[in-house]
């Protein structure tokens, strides 16, 4: 029980003093963010003292295995995604499934793609210690699409720097559907984007940068080429 209330003041710090100073206003955004719990979803016990730093946590305790993004990052990529109630988001390296825990806490309907088996695995278990239903979880490369499931996303969110989108996804967005995620860079940071989709041709708006730690590195081609 003790824990449980340490937790709470955690969130309640990372929200105050991480995601809100990044500008992030957006009340079902800080709502959510607030209310998942981050260390439910991290699977090694050690890792999970460091769950609400600002930086990215590992959720293996592992070096070189996923991490949760920084909570500032995600909750900004978040914000400016504009996300509307009801919208269908799929999150590429989602890893246990803390990304769809606070997108189904803003009352979207979430599913994720996730490459490590231990994850995908230990994914209903975190869903359940943090008080959600187990969230569909595909287990599949993450630069491969949902292979052939036609299946279409108002959003796909790349939860970490990628080199540019893998051509495999795009065939799974909605008309009028949008990417977001994070661009890496040879400074160390990334540069935040979200692909806007309109009659067959796609803008990009650069967004913010900041730390992220990095989700793939695509052998594929990208999807589109921008200037």
């Amino acid at each position: 029980m003790a824990r449980n209330f340490i937790e709470i003041a955690e969130r309640e710090l990372m929200v105050e003093c991480q995601v809100k100073p990044f500008g992030v206003n957006d009340r079902q955004v800080l709502e959510a963010m607030g209310k998942v719990s981050r260390g439910a979803f991290v699977v090694d016990e050690q890792a999970r003292a460091f769950a609400y730093l600002d930086g990215g946590t590992t959720l293996l305790g592992e070096a070189g295995r996923r991490s949760l993004s920084p909570p500032a990052t995600f909750a900004r990529l978040l914000q400016e995604a504009r996300l509307r109630g009801g919208e269908k988001v799929c999150v590429v390296g989602c890893g246990t499934g803390y990304p769809l825990a606070v997108l189904h806490a803003m009352g979207l309907e979430a599913s994720g793609c996730e490459s490590d088996a231990d994850l995908v695995r230990a994914a209903p278990g975190a869903f359940q210690a943090a008080g959600f239903p187990p969230l569909e979880i595909v287990h599949a490369p993450l630069d491969a699409g949902l292979d052939a499931q036609d299946r279409r996303f108002d959003l796909l969110l790349f939860d970490g720097a990628i080199d540019e989108v893998p051509e495999p996804w795009m065939k799974h967005l909605a008309p009028e559907g949008r990417v977001a995620g994070l661009i890496a860079s040879d400074a160390g940071f990334a540069r935040a984007f979200i692909d806007y989709t309109f009659a067959g041709t796609v803008s990009r708006v650069w967004l913010f940068e900041a730390l992220a730690p990095t989700l793939m590195t695509s052998s594929r081609p990208p999807a589109f080429h921008f200037a």
